[in-house]
């Protein structure tokens, strides 16, 4: 877990006081569950929005990059 992720979940159980997922839309997305008695449950991630759609853009033989 990098110190990005980290950083959001402590920012967000400071704010917040409760339960939360908190989502992180860069190169990367990434979802982090925490609540008040256990500060950090678990978390994943995915390829971010435009990782995903670059890598499918490649990935086709018809798909335009731009509409």
């Amino acid at each position: 877990m990098g110190a990005d992720r980290i950083l959001n979940t402590l920012a967000a159980a400071q704010l917040f006081r409760r339960d939360t997922i908190v989502v992180d839309f860069g190169t990367a997305t990434t979802f982090d569950c925490i609540n008040r008695g256990r500060p950090l449950l678990g978390g994943v991630i995915m390829p971010g929005i435009r990782t995903a759609s670059d890598a499918l853009i490649r990935g086709t033989a018809k798909l335009p990059a731009r509409i």
